[in-house]
């Protein structure tokens, strides 16, 4: 029974996955629209990054909340999903692109919001690493320490970036963090930041500062815009990133030239 349910379900599959190559063949994507994808799926607030012809398919890439959803299909219907090709996530490619793209339209907006930055003593690359944080994320207090030491051993300035993925106690943190750079200048920089004795207790109002307050708010404006929901983030200069604490991968970055 469980073979003959196997091979129905491919079955299916096969003719379903025809049906969307020999539509596409003749009408490629040029119906594609918000309008048409509203047919399909019950969303309303949403926009398309891209959308292009791939393997006779029509793949598009939308951002619903800032979360970036892939769909594949025409306009009869859409699955959503990764796609696969040749034992290699297709899907998961282009998303890298579109999000490598989406960081170097808003990088020189970055570069605005920089809370503070590490330089280590011997800068031995003109690679910049841009690290999306906050005090309050027990894996980015992790992850800190790591990143010192990783741009001690690559030479490799770092820009810190405060965002608080915990409400407004941790952007309160966030602000404080930012007027403890304004307020302590050298005295307060990755090291001091890396610390977990002041992340621990409540904000103290004397770093709480108006410059902080709106450095605070133009990050989340520009986070927003980049669809950043979850943090520790890791993105250098030329917009290659790795999502989460992953340390090992984050070297690998580090190393490429």
């Amino acid at each position: 029974m469980k073979s003959v349910m196997i091979k129905s379900s491919l079955i299916i599959f096969l003719l379903f996955v025809s049906h969307i190559f020999l539509y596409s063949e003749s009408g490629k994507c040029s119906k594609i629209s918000e309008e048409m994808i509203k047919t399909h799926i019950p969303i309303s607030d949403f926009t398309i990054i891209s959308s292009r012809e791939l393997q006779g398919i029509c793949e598009i890439i939308i951002n619903v909340n800032n979360r970036i959803i892939p769909l594949y299909g025409n306009e009869h219907f859409l699955i959503s999903g990764d796609l696969f090709k040749d034992k290699k996530n297709v899907t998961k490619d282009k998303i890298y692109e579109v999000n490598k793209k989406i960081f170097l339209d808003n990088k020189k907006a970055l570069d605005e919001v920089v809370a503070f930055e590490y330089k280590p003593a011997g800068i031995k690359s003109e690679k910049v690493l841009y690290m999306f944080t906050e005090p309050l994320c027990s894996y980015c207090h992790k992850a800190g320490g790591e990143v010192k030491k990783l741009a001690d051993k690559y030479g490799v300035t770092v820009k810190i970036l405060l965002i608080s993925m915990k409400g407004e106690e941790g952007k309160r943190k966030c602000v404080e963090a930012a007027c403890r750079n304004y307020i302590l200048n050298e005295n307060f920089n990755l090291e001091q930041y890396n610390q977990l004795e002041w992340k621990q207790v409540k904000p103290d109002e004397k770093f709480i500062c108006e410059k902080g307050i709106s450095l605070i708010n133009k990050t989340e404006e520009v986070a927003k815009k980049m669809n950043i929901d979850g943090i520790p983030l890791f993105y250098t200069n030329s917009g290659d990133y790795v999502s989460g604490a992953e340390m090992e991968a984050l070297e690998l970055l580090l190393k490429q030239k």
